[in-house]
């Protein structure tokens, strides 16, 4: 889809897009409390792997990276209705609508989790909304949004977390909290390749900043990407549950005079596979 860039409206973009992300139980846990979401497909059993690449329509297509409220019961009921509801929200929102609508998440929680026997239920939670003419990043929590640039790994997403540095708490989740005060940016296209990634505290929490910046700055596809970081929280011995999502994208200018839909193209549906212990730790 194209779509004028504010200030220059003679100025377009076809955005193309690779992504693939997983979600991991990891080497020490016994259960699996993160989900992923892409182009409204979820995924919360452990080794499952999702990947889609295409043309961004008219819709969007929204990614996000979701971590249960560790242990509490029930936190992998509350990353996976986190990642349902994402999954169906509109993604053309200002930032006050992107509040009402985890703040409709972080009530419908804390319904559930009372229904359930399960209070104290949560999750955190990151979304990219890829969409036509820009990028939506929103966080509640602790997962994280980043951006590769230039060699560098940026993070542009808040950490909502205490002050003390041997604490893993968080000051605002989805789940018992009426009011949510989402942190939102928007940023149009520039032209060009980018890249995003999004992930749980199990990933930035285990691997070294450096690695981190290494693997995801690295000239390889998503899917390699997401590889050689399963690869590095096994071998880390992670201690809690690790997710992430790579987002390529490739803005390419449209001769104004040469403009066509791209509804004709649309991206494929979502790849799901299942990847057992053996493959994901050696990968």
């Amino acid at each position: 889809m194209t779509q004028p860039v504010p200030g220059d409206p003679a100025r377009t973009f076809t955005v193309r897009a690779e992504i693939c992300g997983s979600t991991e139980v990891g080497p020490t846990r016994a259960d699996n409390q993160d989900a992923i979401m892409i182009a409204s497909a979820v995924g919360t059993a452990s080794g499952t792997r999702l990947s889609w690449a295409g043309v961004i329509g008219a819709a969007g297509v929204p990614v996000a990276v979701i971590d249960g409220m560790g242990g509490y019961a029930g936190g992998a009921e509350a990353a996976a209705l986190t990642a349902t509801g994402l999954a169906g929200v509109s993604l053309d929102q200002d930032p006050e609508g992107w509040d009402a609508t985890f703040a409709d998440l972080s009530r419908r929680i804390a319904l559930a989790g009372q229904a359930w026997g399960t209070p104290r239920m949560g999750a955190t939670a990151a979304l990219l909304a890829i969409t036509p003419g820009a990028l939506v990043m929103v966080n509640v929590g602790d997962c994280r949004i980043y951006r590769v640039a230039g060699g560098h790994l940026g993070q542009i997403s808040v950490d909502d977390r205490t002050d003390d540095p041997g604490s893993s708490a968080v000051t605002q989740a989805l789940g018992g909290y009426e009011h949510i005060d989402a942190h939102t940016w928007r940023q149009e296209y520039r032209g060009g390749r980018e890249r995003y990634v999004l992930c749980s505290d199990g990933v930035w929490g285990t691997l070294d900043p450096a690695v981190l910046r290494d693997i995801c700055t690295a000239d390889r596809s998503p899917a390699q990407i997401v590889d050689a970081v399963t690869a590095s929280i096994y071998a880390q011995q992670a201690t809690d549950n690790c997710s992430i999502v790579v987002v390529d994208l490739t803005a390419t200018p449209v001769d104004p005079g040469g403009r066509q839909s791209v509804a004709a193209s649309p991206g494929r549906s979502v790849d799901i596979q299942t990847i057992d212990e053996e493959q994901r730790s050696v990968r």
